[in-house]
């Protein structure tokens, strides 16, 4: 389904926006000067850690907003049985969302928020991770020497 593609793309954005409204605690450069020193190297670990969590709530919300209506949109033309739909482990919980007699695009969007918590989490906080690593490893000259020049 190409549609949630829009997801992708929406996901992008607001990474983007976050990088742009937090550029200290985005930032890839080791600390140094005044936060070099103990407590201080703790406190922006913390701050970076927050507007990572921050991120990753934001775009589970928003990835599972923009989900369940494209999903709901699809289960609309498709005209099927909503309790009938395919879900995985989404199944249970949109079952029984449906049986609340929610409407369709809030019982998708909420089927996914657990599912999103996790999965937003771990991307988040691998891809920072794997961000550091490509920047020790590049500092090194092991990594992307051939595409300085």
């Amino acid at each position: 389904m190409y549609l949630f593609t829009l997801c992708n793309m929406a996901s992008a954005l607001l990474t983007g926006l976050f990088k742009r409204l937090f550029p200290a605690e985005f930032s890839l450069a080791r600390p140094g000067g005044v936060y070099g020193k103990g407590g201080a190297r703790f406190s922006l670990a913390l701050e970076r850690c927050i507007v990572l969590l921050a991120l990753s709530m934001a775009l589970c919300f928003l990835i599972s907003i923009l989900g369940g209506c494209t999903s709901a949109l699809i289960a609309a033309l498709d005209a099927g049985d909503p309790a009938q739909m395919p879900g995985g482990g989404l199944g249970l919980l949109r079952l029984a969302l449906v049986r609340a007699n929610l409407p369709l695009a809030l019982t998708e969007a909420l089927a996914r928020v657990p599912v999103n918590v996790v999965d937003r989490l771990i991307s988040v906080f691998l891809g920072y991770g794997a961000a550091l690593t490509l920047r020790g490893l590049n500092r090194n000259g092991a990594v992307f020497s051939n595409f300085s020049r």
